[in-house]
């Protein structure tokens, strides 16, 4: 076997596994980890704060049905593989309430919403 080919080979099989492991969905914890990082980042207190893993975007969905809201008004979120973390003030701490959405692949911040 010649050296370009075992190479080729070497390359096909890095990027087999790469793209084996990129498709794989990130942990509960690890979104949470990305998302409290991110709200810390814009200076949120977060002993202020109850976060909730939203499960499905239950809360999330929820939200959209009660406002009216389209999904069209959030186009970052369209045809995205996301989750949602909800993070709501704590009794007597001001700040508003707002949604941290995670790419489950990418572990990126796609977007945050604060409720209106």
């Amino acid at each position: 076997m010649n050296i370009a080919r075992y190479i080729f080979l070497i390359f096909a099989t890095l990027n087999l596994l790469l793209s084996a492991f990129a498709e794989q969905e990130l942990s509960k914890q690890q979104i949470l980890t990305i998302a409290m990082s991110e709200a810390y980042q814009l200076g949120y207190t977060l002993e202020d704060f109850s976060l909730l893993y939203d499960e499905d975007n239950k809360k999330w969905n929820k939200y959209l049905s009660q406002t009216g809201r389209l999904s069209k008004k959030y186009p970052l979120l369209i045809q995205r593989d996301y989750q949602s973390v909800y993070f709501s003030p704590k009794q007597n701490k001001p700040g508003p309430d707002f949604w941290i959405f995670i790419d489950r692949l990418s572990g990126k911040v796609i977007t945050i919403i604060a409720r209106e």
